[in-house]
């Protein structure tokens, strides 16, 4: 009787969940449809591979699965990264992580004095993040297919998704391939306004990248942690950040309470 009565339990907690994202997904799409100047192709995430959205204010974004919309929608729409917080000049941004690019065609138009970095190892999604970059017009941005970390190769592990991959080993990766990696040290020679880091379980290695004495040069980190992926992460990470003396900021993702993001600021830069 016990065991039925777990057994139960599971489904439903299992079953909830599915629920939760799929209503979470239908109002994501019902958002953008919103803001798009094309509204009925997301129908055509059931039919085709591509699809291309025009948005109201001029952005374009091709995107490969329903799944890039829902990102989209979080970064774009609900500023996720708090993005329309930022309000002194801003000269120097780093995006690790960058995907198609939504987070990069964001503060590269929103900052289009400001020099953008994007570094994103998966080839599917760095095909779209140059092509989306070059819809857009946007000349303020260098994009380069290689990982940041503390090594110079990666196996790069993409998931059944492929909008998700990682340089950390996980039971949902289909496939793995090598990919080049470099050290952030080598891409701050002065001062960096923002750096952005979401790299499914790659964000410790990747400030460990970092130098004392670069990381001094870094005003704003923003980094999305995966506690589903490398058990307290968040926590492992403040440790770091705190050395550093940054203030520090934690906000949970709602839907997926393993992860969420953290807002760093050098105590002497202010917000």
């Amino acid at each position: 009787m016990a065991e039925r009565s777990i057994l139960f339990i599971v489904l439903y907690c299992i079953i909830t969940a599915m629920v939760k994202k799929l209503l979470y997904t239908i109002f994501s799409i019902f958002r953008i449809s919103l803001r798009l100047n094309n509204p009925l192709v997301m129908i055509s995430y059931l039919f085709k591979k591509t699809v291309q959205l025009n948005f109201k204010n001029g952005l374009i974004l091709q995107t490969n699965q329903i799944l890039d919309a829902v990102i989209i929608k979080e970064t774009i729409i609900d500023d996720d990264y708090r993005v329309s917080a930022i309000k002194d000049p801003v000269k120097k941004i780093i995006d690790i992580g960058a995907g198609l690019g939504d987070f990069t065609l964001l503060v590269a138009k929103k900052f289009p004095l400001a020099s953008v970095i994007a570094f994103e190892p998966n080839p599917e999604q760095f095909k779209l993040l140059k092509e989306n970059i070059r819809q857009n017009n946007i000349k303020n941005v260098k994009s380069y297919p290689i990982a940041i970390g503390t090594k110079k190769s990666y196996l790069l592990h993409l998931f059944s998704f492929n909008v998700h991959s990682s340089t950390v080993k996980t039971n949902k990766s289909k496939k793995v391939i090598k990919v080049n990696g470099i050290r952030l040290d080598k891409f701050i020679n002065g001062t960096v306004d923002l750096l952005k880091i979401d790299c499914e379980g790659a964000e410790i290695d990747i400030l460990k990248s970092i130098s004392d004495n670069k990381m001094g040069l870094v005003k704003r980190i923003i980094i999305e942690y995966h506690n589903n992926i490398i058990q307290n992460e968040d926590k492992k990470i403040l440790t770091i950040l705190n050395k550093w003396k940054y203030k520090l900021e934690v906000e949970k993702n709602l839907l997926i309470p393993e992860t969420g993001y953290i807002f760093a600021t050098k105590k002497s830069f202010g917000r």
